[in-house]
């Protein structure tokens, strides 16, 4: 591959400057080494990364910013402060959603409750043995027992 046109780099780094987010993205001049400017992001980006952590991937945040993954993967490990906002952000949101399971199981819900032992509570798929058309070795009859409640044939038959 050669070296772009100097039109080309101009296009592109008009395209960067369009980009949604790219009106606080900075470039900055290393003093003593040779190549393409440091991206760094601002304090007000930092706020946004943490915003967009919330339902973006790492890819789709540097496509915001218009910048290349790589580079936005550079930026986290540079600044500690992006670094530490996307994980603040992602965690925030895993946290959302965890409670809104969390209270789906406690309110009933026996997928949820179901979904939440296998992920949180060990539980795993055992092969299934139908006596006298319950599953007895099913998560939900194995629920079912834990609880104390009796399941009809034609509940846990489905599985």
């Amino acid at each position: 591959m050669g070296r772009a046109s100097k039109a080309k780099r101009a296009k592109l780094r008009a395209q960067r400057t369009d980009a949604p987010g790219a009106d606080a993205v900075s470039l900055v001049k290393r003093p003593h080494r040779a190549g393409r400017p440091r991206v760094v992001l601002s304090e007000e980006q930092v706020d946004t990364v943490e915003r967009l952590a919330r339902v973006l991937t790492q890819e789709q945040i540097a496509d915001y910013f218009g910048i290349a993954h790589r580079v936005f993967r550079d930026v986290l490990a540079r600044q500690p402060e992006i670094s530490a906002a996307y994980k603040r952000g992602s965690a925030r949101q895993v946290f959302a959603v965890g409670a809104s399971l969390l209270k789906a199981a406690t309110d009933g819900d026996v997928r949820a409750q179901m979904f939440y032992l296998r992920t949180k509570g060990g539980w795993r798929e055992a092969p299934t043995t139908i006596e006298h058309g319950v599953a007895r070795g099913s998560a939900r009859g194995r629920l079912a027992e834990m609880l104390g409640v009796q399941l009809e044939a034609d509940d846990d038959a489905e599985e």
